[in-house]
């Protein structure tokens, strides 16, 4: 399993539809770390959703779901900037256990 990791601007704009066209095509699942109640997140999600058929939002690691994640070979993971970079890190520390075989990061600004 390959994770690609970036980060979301606080605002959605045109760079950041693109910037998630772009994973989307290099990923079979896209997981938004950030809180559900954000419009702005919730729009990601529902982009990343559109893009790659799969998606999810995670605010807690109780919100991944590893039998599910455990189906795709390639993840992309797009963080709030808000959210924690430890909060990240837990996630990403999770998705080894699943054997993450990769890692590569886009850093969206």
């Amino acid at each position: 399993m390959e994770v690609i990791v970036g980060k979301s601007n606080r605002y959605l704009t045109k760079s950041v539809n693109k910037k998630i066209r772009d994973m989307a095509r290099k990923v079979e699942l896209i997981i938004v770390i950030g809180e559900k109640k954000k419009s702005n997140i919730n729009k990601i999600y529902e982009m990343s959703l559109k893009e790659t058929g799969n998606a999810m939002i995670v605010e807690t690691i109780e919100d991944l779901y590893i039998n599910y994640i455990r189906r795709f070979k390639t993840i992309g993971i797009l963080q709030d900037p808000t959210i924690p970079q430890n909060q990240l890190e837990i996630i990403v520390d999770m998705l080894k256990h699943t054997q993450v075989e990769g890692y590569i990061y886009e850093h969206f600004k």
